[in-house]
């Protein structure tokens, strides 16, 4: 994983060259579709369990 501590939003737009605003919005439906999560406005990726394990 390249940023186990997550990253913020404001952190993406250099390496990704997109505006704050877009980031944001890609951030939100990733979130909101259980991709990533986010605590006081750092994201961090969900980590997907094998199947086997789940309950």
């Amino acid at each position: 994983m390249e940023h186990p501590d997550g990253v913020r939003v404001t952190d993406m737009e250099e390496p990704l060259g997109e505006s704050r605003m877009k980031i944001g919005y890609v951030a939100k439906k990733l979130s909101d579709e259980g991709k990533v999560q986010k605590h006081d406005n750092i994201y961090y990726p969900r980590i997907k369990r094998d199947k086997k394990f789940r309950k």
